[in-house]
This record gives structure tokens, C-alpha cells and sequence, in this order.
């Protein structure tokens, strides 16, 4: 289910999966992919807690680039480390 946002910059995003919090600026970035034609980032992340998630961040405006994002939804999982270092690993390759 995705989950709606407000922010003046990406980097202030506070993601919500479940009952964990992956604020963007705290957590390790283990891998990020900004679509260059559409609104889109896929994310995987590591909160100072100890957590791992994969997210896809979506802006409701026209302009890819996560500086151009103001509004939108984001939907996410938190899952394994070892899920998503392989996952992390798996994109960087691209």
C-alpha cells in the first residue's frame, strides 16, 4: 500500500514501513537508481537502527530527479539484510 508525501527536500523524507522509521538523511544508501525518463527512485536502505528496506519513491509531478520532488507516494518492505545486500549488489551491476 503506498503511502503519500509533502517535503521540501528529499533528503528530510521520513519513510514508514510497518512500525519503523527510515528517515532518507540518517540511513545508509546501499543503493539508488533515479529513473531518467519518469518521476521514480528505488531505494535500498539501512536505518541506524539495524533495519533494511527497498523502497520505490514516486513523485506526483512530470520532472524525474529526486530534487524535483515535493509530493508524491512511496511504497516499501522492510526485509533481510542479506535480501537486500544482494538486491543492493544486483542493481549496482546495472
Amino acid at each position: 500500500m503506498a503511502t503519500e508525501f509533502e517535503c521540501t527536500s528529499f533528503d528530510d523524507l521520513v519513510f514508514i514501513i510497518g512500525d519503523i522509521e527510515f528517515k532518507y538523511s540518517d540511513c545508509e544508501v546501499l543503493s539508488e537508481r533515479e529513473h531518467k525518463k519518469y518521476p521514480h527512485v528505488e531505494l535500498m536502505l539501512k536505518s541506524p537502527c539495524g533495519h533494511y528496506a527497498e523502497l520505490l519513491v514516486t513523485s506526483h509531478d512530470k520532472e524525474p530527479g529526486k530534487d524535483n520532488f515535493v509530493r508524491g507516494e512511496y511504497d516499501g518492505l522492510v526485509l533481510d539484510e542479506d535480501v537486500v545486500i544482494s538486491m543492493a549488489k544486483l542493481a549496482k551491476s546495472y
